[in-house]
């Protein structure tokens, strides 16, 4: 039996590209000026107004544009459509959401779950050789249980979607350079678990590019929380980040491929599972500044381009109880408090009944008692009723 969530959480930010890109960040390119460094801008579609990718969704917000790559939708939401405070666009990366890259083509951030989301890779190189770009890809998302100074069963978290590179004016259709979607969370409560059995809830890839433009970043594993009073059979749980998307033109131009997402995150009170959870890879460049005798120059593997996702982990919880255990136990128990009688005495007869409940899930449980001997009735007043915890 397989769970497939592979892709189904925090969603990519969504690319987009028109003849309108701001080519401030083009024309002005070593250094950069620092309106090219910034980290958010709003969507802004008019002349002149396009700046960077969209940052993916995650657990600070959703951005008006977003893609997922399962089902192939693409929201292509407009001027007033941000949904994070500041604006949507750019490489600061908001929660365990990959920032967008900045403009010129720079790449977009992996998200980040059980481990952090890699960058995005540089920024256009100014088609010069030996030229690394600049250090201005999306930023990776953070892990999601970093505010909360650890991983805790009482906040559990989708993984976070991959920003988008920024497509900076060039051939690159839509959805080429979006983000990847995070993966799903998957809880799973029973008595007994019987393998052999999958469940995937890994981080989407980035979204290439085939002209001169950034590549989106990967979204990050997902988190899957298993609880069950024993286990026979293999069970595999994978919850890897997506790899970064490259940027695959052999030109001399270099622009950014995209950052690794992070591994996701497993809860479980059970040994024997076989858990995956490894960083997604760093996107690559086909860019002929990167020849295999100097990869050290333009291409990934340089500091400062694109990076790796980190490796998400496991959680062993015993403490949380599963849904069988969390039903009621109850043992009833009669006993005389009087000694033998019998009608012709005319005596009252007294008895205790004790209920006790072992397990859960049951509270204030009534005690219907009305079947007694013949010729016996019940003497008044009412019977009474003792309750402890």
């Amino acid at each position: 039996q397989t769970i497939n969530g592979d892709g189904r959480g925090f969603r990519g930010g969504g690319s987009v590209n028109t003849s309108d890109h701001n080519t401030t960040c083009t024309s002005v390119w070593n250094p950069p000026p620092a309106s090219c460094q910034g980290y958010r801008r709003v969507i802004d579609l008019t002349t002149s107004g396009l700046w960077g990718g969209a940052k993916g969704e995650g657990i600070a917000g959703t951005p008006g544009r977003l893609y997922t790559v399962y089902n192939n939708v693409h929201v292509a939401g407009g001027a007033g459509s941000d949904g994070y405070p500041g604006g949507d666009m750019g490489r600061g990366a908001p929660g365990n959401a990959g920032g967008g890259g900045n403009a010129h083509n720079a790449g977009g951030g992996g998200g980040g779950n059980g481990g952090a989301g890699g960058n995005g890779g540089n920024s256009w190189n100014a088609s010069t050789g030996g030229n690394p770009g600049h250090r201005i890809g999306g930023f990776g998302g953070a892990p999601s249980h970093a505010a909360l100074g650890g991983p805790t069963v009482s906040r559990l978290f989708l993984g976070g979607g991959g920003g988008a590179g920024d497509l900076g004016g060039n051939a690159s259709a839509v959805p080429s350079g979006s983000g990847g979607g995070g993966g799903a969370l998957v809880v799973l409560h029973a008595s007994r678990i019987v393998g052999p059995g999958t469940i995937n809830v890994n981080g989407e890839a980035g979204r290439s590019v085939t002209t001169t433009d950034g590549a989106g970043g990967g979204g990050a594993g997902g988190t899957v929380v298993i609880k069950a009073n024993g286990l026979a059979g293999a069970v595999t749980v994978n919850a890897n980040g997506g790899a970064g998307g490259n940027y695959t033109v052999a030109v001399a131009e270099q622009d950014g491929p995209g950052g690794g997402g992070g591994g996701g995150l497993l809860f479980t009170n059970l040994a024997g599972i076989t858990f995956n959870a490894a960083g997604g890879a760093a996107g690559t460049s086909a860019s002929n500044n990167c020849p295999p005798a100097a990869p050290a120059l333009d291409c990934g593997q340089r500091p400062g381009s694109a990076t790796s996702g980190a490796s998400g982990y496991a959680v062993f919880a015993p403490g949380v109880r599963t849904g069988y255990e969390c039903l009621p136990d109850l043992e009833v128990v009669k006993t005389a408090l009087t000694p033998t009688i019998t009608t012709a005495t005319g005596a009252t007869a007294q008895y205790v009944i004790a209920v006790r409940n072992s397990g859960g899930g049951a509270r204030f449980a009534s005690v219907l008692d009305w079947t007694l001997p013949p010729d016996w009735i019940r003497a008044a007043p009412a019977p009474s009723y003792a309750y402890s915890p």
